[in-house]
Formats: C-alpha cells, structure tokens, sequence
C-alpha cells in the first residue's frame, strides 16, 4: 500500500524533484519506466522471500527461472526495437 502511495507521489511529483536536482526534462520518461520496474521487482523479490520462508523451493526456482529468461528476452526486445519504442515517448 505505501509502496503504491510513493510511486504515484514520485510520478505526480517528479517534475518538480528534476527542477530541484537540475536533471534535464529529457530523463522524465524514462524516470518514470525505472520507477515501474523498481516496483515489479521490489513485489517479485517479496514473493521469493515469502516463498523461502514457507519453505516453497520448487515454487520460487520457478518463478526465479521465470524471471531470468522473461529478463533476457524484453532486455534483447529492448535493445532490438528501441528506437522505434522511444518514438512514442
């Protein structure tokens, strides 16, 4: 629920935090893809660490294998199609 609130305070706010560290408005985008990504992976490294605790090993070796090949795929999307993804941006 906090974790929720700061990121929608950081995207309603974040404007105003570039004017007051004298960042370039150019880095607003992807300021904004970071701060996704850090919540997705904040919420999947919760999950793992519930799944250890509850002693769930096949569970979190899924999720963990998951992880790793989506990971390498939409990274070598990215970098494959990134410049015709940053158009719309």
């Amino acid at each position: 629920m906090c974790r929720g609130c700061l990121n929608i305070l950081l995207f309603l706010g974040a404007k105003k935090l570039f004017e007051i560290f004298m960042l370039p408005k150019l880095y607003l985008p992807l300021f904004y893809v970071d701060v996704i990504g850090v919540q997705l992976q904040l919420g999947f490294m919760s999950i793992l660490a519930y799944l250890y605790y509850l002693d769930r090993q096949k569970e979190a070796l899924l999720y963990t294998s998951l992880f790793v090949i989506l990971n390498a795929l939409l990274t070598w999307a990215s970098i494959k199609l990134g410049h015709i993804l940053w158009i719309w941006l």
